[in-house]
């Protein structure tokens, strides 16, 4: 599968995948190397649209999307 589609986020002129990837898993339910592994293959087939909401902040999900993303 690959994602090529965009929408638009509502007016902030952003451009999304209309499949978003849920992160409340990282730090709660899997290890940091399969996070990163998860966010490398989702970012390979197009996603870049990432669901951050308030539980993730708890679970370490920005610290893992930051080292994740800093390969791009």
């Amino acid at each position: 599968m690959v994602i090529t589609q965009r929408r638009k986020l509502g007016r902030s002129g952003l451009e999304v995948s209309p499949l978003s990837f849920g992160g409340n898993v990282f730090g709660w339910t899997i290890d940091e190397n399969s996070s990163f592994e998860i966010l490398d293959n989702f970012i390979a087939v197009g996603g870049n649209f990432i669901d951050t909401e308030y539980m993730c902040i708890l679970s370490g999900l920005q610290e893992i999307l930051v080292e994740s993303l800093r390969q791009f």
